[in-house]
């Protein structure tokens, strides 16, 4: 990061920024020094942010930690930050996708009853990258407390009419939940979209941070133009585990043309 005071002075505006109310900054700069800030300070060493956890919003202000974290991230250790975090090399250096990625790292330490969270930094980053909804969009519309999913991104569909292809769902469970008896639903049927060989498929057992490979064939119609197949994961009953599931949506472009790239 960028020079900063101390690492009191660094407590104080990161939580401030995410929206805590149980510290202030000394107005005065002769009152920021380590010795005056040693409580706040030992926020950055060794003291827990469960103990102040209910002084933060019930969702921390992401765009305000986001915007403090990069204006003070240095340019020339973005990369070095990404890899630190386990963010692909594939991935292009983005300062300001990397501070909201964190950001939301920072809710899930809000959230969670303990120290030892999972390191969800990289999944955020991809899911920002390709604009999928957000964990924290996703959790706070789940049917289940601590459900959470996201799903591997994939190039739009293209098919010739008439033609049929295989289209692979990569989905992770990226909650707390362990999911049993669920199938991914077809919610948008209609005429002209390409049809699914399969409008429910079984969902495998999938325990927390595991991820299952399922698919389907589309075949097109005789219409050509740019379909959204609209999908939603859903329980033993028919209930949606989540209220946000765009990332199971699949895209597919139906022409005339020969076109096999997926």
């Amino acid at each position: 990061m960028n020079k900063q005071e101390n690492q009191g002075v660094y407590v104080i505006k990161f939580f401030i920024a995410a929206g805590c109310t149980y510290f202030t900054l000394p107005a005065i700069k002769a009152k920021r020094t380590t010795r005056d800030l040693e409580n706040e300070r030992h926020y950055a060493k060794d003291r827990s942010v469960q103990l102040i956890k209910d002084k933060f919003p019930n969702q921390i202000n992401i765009e305000g930690l986001t915007k403090y974290l990069e204006g003070e991230l240095k340019d020339d250790c973005i990369r070095k930050c990404m890899s630190h975090f386990g963010v692909s090399i594939s991935f292009d250096e983005n300062k300001k996708t990397l501070a909201k990625a964190l950001a939301h790292q920072f809710q899930l330490f809000i959230e969670a009853e303990c120290d030892d969270i999972d390191n969800d930094v990289a999944k955020e980053y991809e899911k920002l990258v390709n604009g999928i909804d957000s964990s924290i969009s996703i959790r706070r519309s789940a049917a289940n407390a601590g459900d959470d999913y996201w799903v591997e991104q994939k190039k739009t569909l293209h098919i010739n009419c008439y033609q049929t292809r295989e289209y692979t769902w990569v989905i992770h469970n990226a909650g707390t939940v362990y999911w049993t008896d669920r199938k991914l639903v077809l919610v948008n049927e209609n005429k002209d979209n390409p049809r699914p060989e399969a409008k429910e498929i079984a969902i495998p057992d999938v325990a927390p941070n595991g991820y299952i490979k399922i698919a389907t064939n589309f075949e097109a119609r005789s219409i050509e133009g740019k379909y959204t197949c609209e999908w939603e994961m859903q329980d033993s009953q028919g209930t949606a585990c989540f209220g946000m599931n765009a990332g199971f949506n699949v895209i597919i472009n139906v022409s005339y043309e020969a076109n096999t790239e997926g």
